[in-house]
């Protein structure tokens, strides 16, 4: 009985569990001798511990002063006989979860496979376990607070809006209100319980309580080697396995919380027996079999990786662990798949069965887990063992193993703040115990500079936001680099580089003017080094390229040209853009080209449309068509002989097959029918040039039916060919707006741009 006007101890780890690793009190002979008051009684429980309070010492405590702490869920503001209340509670739960556990335990003593439950007991097994994560120290410093103003999680409005509608003064008196809801909570088998969780605790933790219990199976592990087990850390029902991270305000450039994924949650039972929680987003054998629920399953899976800011390395470190879902009463397996036995709808029923087979998992598994915990030991006073033999050999590999060959373990031995960083210190304490035992292992970390990881972290954060706001926003100002193959992940690669190419083709222009190379040569240094671009760099870097060159030559009457090179800051649209949407319809190797040569032609058509703006507004009157013309034609010859070539080699299949049937039937003389004012005043373009204009009339003519596949029926000679290639209208417009306007422009074009 309960004496509730005095203190009470509070274990947040059971004593049933911590029996399991004691062993009776044998006095040395030294203390026999001393005779010690403080001795303790002969035969009385004990641990072996590694005190982490003060300096890593190997010391035996007893059973009944560890892993607890003094008045845990003691409630004084309740009437003297009312303030244990909770504890009470708690000991009913914890009793019958004994009784499951020990039943376990006995049943892996005896050799035995498996151990079945009833509905019942999984579910109060479920809730206990989730009941001790709650109750854990961690998750009792967050709500131990006097007053609301010192609560500094990041869910803190929504938790003082949830105290002020239930009229509570402290966060630890929502702590206790959640663990006595969950301790009251009636959970029937037809799942009544689940959508009420909401209602009777603090939300946010109600759901989380909800996906811990309903959304984990629970799998039974023992060591397959003999010289393994496992240990008891002060926060051993606080640990999961899984990436912790958290979000960037791109507003404010501040934090804004954390995100993590539980996968994995341990709870040790016994040295050689340990339950795990596995969240069934991770691979299982038998449900995979069914095709439907794999996609269903690896679907969520890839959702809880793109929460994080590293992605691909957010994944379980135990995705491999050999376990399985329980077996149950009311279905059997047919063909590898699981079927409902005949009587059952599908629907849970309290007579429902399930059985858990005792898994054995190999030392690699096992050190995995005991990396985990020893991981996280920075944070907790005591650990404790069964065997100082196989716990020394334990901190002999986790103290010895390179950091490097365990990336995915958060923070596995990394040091940020030099001899003060609570992981080293911890590291240490591990260090000294291992000695006591006779070792000379020393500890193995990684030192890191916290400001170049924190550069490092914000960028991975960013990157992360980023590739949100791509997928929230598919249709915006990122559209054309998206659709050449770009990311939020690689956004902020991708500009950088840009920037390196920009930055090499202006040293090229300044060494080659400090060399006095004539215009020619470094014109032609410039396209040496444009091709090679085009050749072997990703097109969505040609496209950050292209931006702040036009966003440079265009700007040459602004005083302010600070940002014109930077390609992250030259977000402004262009003719380019059009070419990336359409970029599906162009042969990869005639892509960057393309889009490159586009961006050019821009600038030059633009810088003409200028000089002829000036010439209109400049006091000298409208310029002369003659004049128009003229300043045309120079633009057409400009044009003509930079990179694009012919449009028989656009690299869009269906124009490049009718442009090469039709060049053979092209007449010179047909030119001065359609030629206009642009040609008049062009008598130095030569022959060939003349039929390529020539060319791009007819094709820009025939546009829409050379690219959905029509005309078949054509007459000889020049039949154009059938494609069957269907393109969307709106691709349709937008590609001949780029090609004809700017990449290929056609005189009509260009006489209708200039105003001729």
């Amino acid at each position: 009985m309960i004496n509730e006007s005095k203190s009470q101890y509070h274990h947040f780890i059971p004593r049933f569990i911590l029996e399991q690793f004691a062993h009776p009190y044998r006095p040395t002979r030294q203390q026999l001798r001393n005779g010690s008051k403080n001795a303790y009684r002969r035969g009385q429980s004990m641990l072996y511990t590694i005190d982490l309070a003060e300096k890593g010492e190997v010391v035996e405590a007893p059973v009944v002063k560890s892993f607890g702490l003094t008045d845990m869920y003691r409630d004084l503001r309740q009437d003297e006989g009312r303030q244990h209340h909770l504890e009470q509670q708690l000991s009913v739960l914890e009793s019958r979860a004994g009784q499951i556990i020990s039943r376990i335990r006995k049943r892996y003593e005896a050799g035995e496979k498996d151990v079945w439950m009833t509905r019942k007991e999984r579910n109060d097994l479920r809730r206990f376990l989730f009941i001790m994560k709650y109750r854990s120290t961690g998750f009792h410093k967050r709500f131990q607070h006097e007053t609301a103003h010192e609560y500094s999680e990041n869910d803190k409005k929504r938790l003082l809006q949830y105290m002020k509608s239930k009229g509570f003064t402290r966060p630890i008196d929502v702590w206790s209100d959640n663990i006595k809801a969950l301790l009251d909570l009636e959970m029937d088998s037809g799942l009544k319980w689940a959508p009420n969780l909401r209602e009777k605790m603090y939300p946010d933790d109600a759901m989380w309580a909800l996906t811990h219990i309903q959304s984990m199976c629970l799998a039974l592990c023992t060591p397959s080697d003999e010289d393994c087990e496992f240990l008891v850390s002060g926060n051993l029902f606080g640990l999961h396995e899984g990436p912790t991270d958290s979000s960037i305000d791109l507003a404010s450039g501040k934090e804004t919380g954390g995100v993590y994924t539980e996968y994995h949650f341990f709870a040790v039972i016994s040295p050689k027996l340990m339950i795990v929680l596995r969240s069934n987003c991770l691979p299982n054998p038998e449900e995979d079999a069914d095709e439907a629920r794999k996609n269903w399953r690896e679907d969520w899976y890839n959702s809880m990786l793109r929460m994080h800011n590293y992605p691909s390395k957010a994944h379980s470190v135990l995705e491999s662990l050999p376990v399985r879902k329980a077996n149950n009463s009311y279905t059997r397996f047919v063909e590898g798949k699981r079927v409902l036995k005949e009587g059952e709808d599908g629907s849970p029923r309290a007579y429902h069965k399930f059985g858990f087979p005792f898994f054995r998992i190999g030392s690699d598994h096992v050190n995995m887990i005991t990396g985990i915990i020893l991981n996280e030991a920075h944070a907790v006073d005591t650990l404790a063992f069964h065997s100082k033999t196989v716990t020394l050999k334990a901190l002999e590999w986790y103290l010895s193993s390179p950091v490097d060959e365990k990336p995915h373990i958060y923070g596995y031995k990394v040091i940020f703040e030099g001899p003060a960083d609570p992981r080293l210190i911890c590291l240490k304490k591990l260090e000294n115990a291992a000695r006591s035992m006779g070792s000379n292992v020393s500890a193995v970390y990684k030192s890191l500079d916290p400001r170049q990881e924190k550069s490092k972290e914000f960028r991975g954060k960013l990157e992360n936001e980023l590739e949100k706001a791509f997928r929230l926003s598919p249709k915006g100002p990122a559209t054309p680099y998206i659709k050449l193959g770009g990311s939020g992940k690689e956004f902020l690669y991708d500009t950088d580089q840009a920037q390196k190419m920009l930055n090499l083709r202006i040293k090229i222009d300044v060494w080659s003017e400090e060399l006095r190379l004539g215009k020619d040569a470094r014109e032609k240094a410039r396209m040496n080094l444009t091709d090679f671009y085009c050749r072997e760099i990703p097109t969505r870097r040609i496209l950050f390229y292209c931006k702040p060159i036009r966003c440079h030559k265009l700007r040459n009457g602004e005083k302010d040209r600070s940002n014109a090179l930077n390609p992250a800051a030259s977000s402004m649209g262009g003719p380019e853009d059009v070419i990336a949407e359409v970029s599906h319809l162009f042969h990869p190797d005639r892509l960057s080209k393309a889009l490159y040569t586009t961006a050019m032609n821009s600038i030059e058509i633009a810088t003409i449309k200028m000089h002829l703006e000036i010439g209109n507004h400049g006091g000298r009157g409208n310029l002369a068509s003659a004049d128009k013309a003229l300043a045309g034609a120079l633009l057409l010859s400009k044009i003509l002989s930079g990179p694009a070539g012919s449009i028989c080699d656009c690299g869009v299949k269906p124009i490049e097959l009718r442009a090469r049937s039709l060049t053979p039937y092209i007449e010179p003389t047909r030119r001065s029918t359609r030629s206009g004012n642009l040609f008049t005043g062009a008598p130095f373009l030569s022959s060939e040039q003349c039929n390529e204009f020539e060319l791009r009339h007819l094709i820009q003519n025939e546009f829409k039916q050379i690219m959905r596949g029509m005309d078949r029926d054509r007459p000889s000679p020049g039949a154009m060919p059938s494609t069957g290639q269907k393109v969307e209208k709106d691709g349709l417009e937008a590609l001949e707006e780029a090609l004809f306007g700017t990449l290929y422009p056609t005189i009509p074009v260009l006489e209708t741009l200039l105003e001729i």
